[in-house]
């Protein structure tokens, strides 16, 4: 059998080094994050994705935890990636917000979205669809817009 347990939505756990919440992960999307010979070499077990960027550790088990620097996309998480399929940094897209031009970036991300031509499981550290992120940073930067009015 392979690395990790096949069912990814169990209850979010306790970080154990920054005791924030984190989310299940597919071992499907450790395989093709974490780096060779780690990742040939994980234990069976159900494994949980830390997504605060302050935190050293990208994934965590009962038994083990797979630190950021062990991961493949370690520079992109330095760079507080948005989407990683289509190459999308928060900087770029709140740069674009600033200067009114996220519509073309969430267009161009939604349409392919609809082709199928994401593969988030995969290239997601988190193994989950950015598209939340992208409405969850608009919803903050008008929110700001506003208040600033």
């Amino acid at each position: 059998m392979g690395c990790c347990s096949h069912s990814p939505k169990t209850s979010p756990k306790d970080c154990p080094v920054c005791k924030k919440k984190g989310m299940s992960v597919s071992c499907r999307t450790m395989l093709h994050h974490v780096i060779s010979p780690e990742n040939q070499s994980l234990p069976h077990d159900f494994f949980f994705f830390c997504g605060q960027s302050t935190c050293k550790v990208a994934y965590f088990s009962k038994q083990t935890n797979i630190f950021k620097h062990q991961l493949r996309v370690f520079q992109e998480h330095q760079e507080d990636m948005l989407c990683y399929c289509f190459g999308v940094s928060k900087k770029q897209f709140q740069q674009a917000l600033k200067d009114g031009k996220a519509e073309s970036i969430k267009d161009f991300i939604l349409e392919s979205t609809k082709k199928s031509l994401c593969t988030c499981e995969v290239r997601n550290p988190s193994g989950r669809c950015c598209w939340g992120e992208f409405l969850k940073m608009e919803e903050v930067y008008e929110k700001g817009v506003e208040n600033h009015v």
